[in-house]
């Protein structure tokens, strides 16, 4: 389109949070939309804000605003590094520290080296100091199996390197794939698939009636006295947004119904993640038909018998 106009700086992120302002990068995608090439020589984007935050949007539009890296937050150096692995590229720590001196983390870390939490100064400084988040990833994805480490100290990837990279699986989530129970049944791998931060949403206050009156419906409980069980988290939303797709239950509210869409895309691609690891990883027949059959069910939106 040659116009967008973006309706508000700020999200509403669940009653635990509240509303936050949205990042920069999603907000410069959105403007990224205005204007089709080959068609448009322009495109105008329109931000809707209020007065206050007028000059920061101002800076971010016309490209003023300082773009950090985000390689560093949570575990994305970790999933960085077990691409790069799985495809070969990286063998050693060496090789890892190479592979970050060639990113957009290290040229900002040379420019804003507080905002990384790097004190040090010189190159050899950060040269330990990034072999230091290196060794730190890298003994991560050994302690999940995912590499094995040869007596040289180099590594080569195992079954749950290649699978979390195929599959675009984060580092928590694999984590919790390689630990399932080899005994593990639907109820276990619903209580897995909810802990997910790709399955997870925030619960919005007028969404807790929707998702109470849900519950009663479902197959599976959560534990505790069921009289005083109120859906109040982003994983309790899941275990009960999942079971009603599988039920077939119809949420008058259309965000909710938007979400179950996303959520069902969401556990699809991790239980293909769980079947792979079964089968190529842990060798666990079990958990692998357990897999297909949860996902069978969410597609045809029916529980097996």
């Amino acid at each position: 389109s040659h116009l967008v106009i973006i309706k508000g700086t700020s999200a509403y992120r669940g009653s635990e949070t509240g509303h936050q302002d949205i990042d920069a990068g999603t907000l410069l995608q959105m403007m990224g939309r205005a204007g089709r090439p080959g068609f448009d020589k322009s495109g105008t984007a329109v931000i809707m804000t209020d007065s206050l935050s007028k000059r920061r949007y101002e800076n971010i539009s016309q490209g003023l605003k300082v773009v950090e890296s985000h390689l560093m937050d949570d575990d994305k150096l970790t999933e960085g590094l077990n691409t790069e692995i799985s495809q070969g590229v990286i063998a050693s720590v060496e090789e890892a520290v190479d592979w970050v001196k060639g990113t957009f983390l290290y040229r900002r870390i040379h420019s804003h080296p507080l905002f990384y939490g790097f004190n040090g100064r010189g190159d050899d400084a950060l040269h330990s100091f990034v072999v230091d988040k290196c060794t730190s990833s890298i003994d991560k994805l050994r302690k999940i199996r995912a590499i094995t480490m040869k007596e040289d100290s180099t590594f080569v990837p195992n079954a749950a390197c290649h699978i979390m990279s195929r599959n675009f699986v984060d580092f928590d989530t694999m984590k919790a794939i390689v630990k399932i129970p080899h005994d593990s049944g639907p109820v276990q791998l619903l209580r897995m698939l909810a802990s997910c931060a790709k399955v997870q949403t925030q619960v919005r206050r007028n969404e807790k009636k929707h998702l109470n009156a849900a519950y009663k419906l479902v197959k599976y409980k959560l534990e505790g006295p069921q009289s005083k069980i109120r859906i109040q988290n982003a994983d309790e939303k899941a275990f009960v947004m999942l079971q009603s797709a599988i039920g077939q239950h119809f949420f008058q509210d259309y965000p909710l119904r938007q979400q179950m869409s996303s959520m069902i895309d969401g556990a699809s691609q991790i239980l293909s993640a769980i079947e792979q690891y079964a089968r190529e990883g842990s060798f666990n027949g079990q958990v692998a038909t357990q897999g297909m059959i949860f996902r069978r069910s969410l597609y045809s939106s029916l529980w097996d018998s």
